[in-house]
């Protein structure tokens, strides 16, 4: 399995990505998220932030903004700090490598996940096939299975892209989550379903 250092060919990397969130489809795109890549040898820094903001008849109906740092060295996470902000309260998620396991931190509690676990942040290749993941706004650990692997296209700026796709979803089918990647292992276009609410990005610039 590739890891992030595959993905690494840049220092000071940035991918945008504009998203949208259904069932609020209809007032477009309502936010922003970034990652900021930057590599130091076999050392990796990546820096997710982002905001969004949904309006009607110009009153916040919805405002969330994140804050994060991963740090890694080579393929293994070693720490993880994040903040967000949702409608004015604010959750803190962190971990850290300690021995055999990578202990997440969050207003739920820790929990001792196995070294392997990577925040659900697709920012490279490696997430595709992990068995853990932990949401890097409430620090919840999921166990995950690849479901689903083919290669398609995606309209990217009225063009068609090239892309592998792979379909993951949690063991109690609850959750699934869809990426997009261009070969080099660069993600397109990614999608979280939670029931009925799906929050999808579009890459903007890489």
């Amino acid at each position: 399995m590739a890891g992030p250092a595959d993905d690494r060919q840049v220092v000071g990397d940035v991918r945008e990505c504009n998203f949208h969130r259904q069932p609020h489809a209809l007032y477009g795109d309502v936010g922003t998220y970034r990652n900021t890549i930057e590599a130091d040898g076999g050392k990796t820094t990546v820096t997710p932030d982002g905001n969004i903001e949904v309006s009607f008849l110009g009153l916040v109906a919805y405002r969330q903004s994140i804050n994060r740092v991963e740090h890694w060295n080579g393929d293994q996470l070693t720490s993880f700090d994040g903040i967000t902000v949702e409608n004015g309260t604010t959750t803190e998620v962190s971990g850290a490598l300690q021995g055999d396991a990578f202990v997440v931190r969050s207003p739920r509690g820790a929990v001792a996940a196995p070294r392997t676990i990577r925040p659900a942040n697709p920012w490279s290749k490696d997430i595709v096939g992990a068995q853990a993941v932990f949401t890097p706004d409430e620090g919840i650990v999921e166990r995950l299975r690849l479901v689903a692997e083919d290669n398609t296209t995606v309209m990217i700026a009225d063009a068609e892209v090239p892309a592998q796709h792979y379909e993951m979803t949690r063991l109690d089918n609850s959750k699934h989550y869809d990426v997009w990647l261009r070969a080099r292992g660069t993600p397109i276009t990614f999608s979280v379903a939670n029931g009925d609410d799906v929050t999808t990005f579009t890459l903007r610039s890489s």
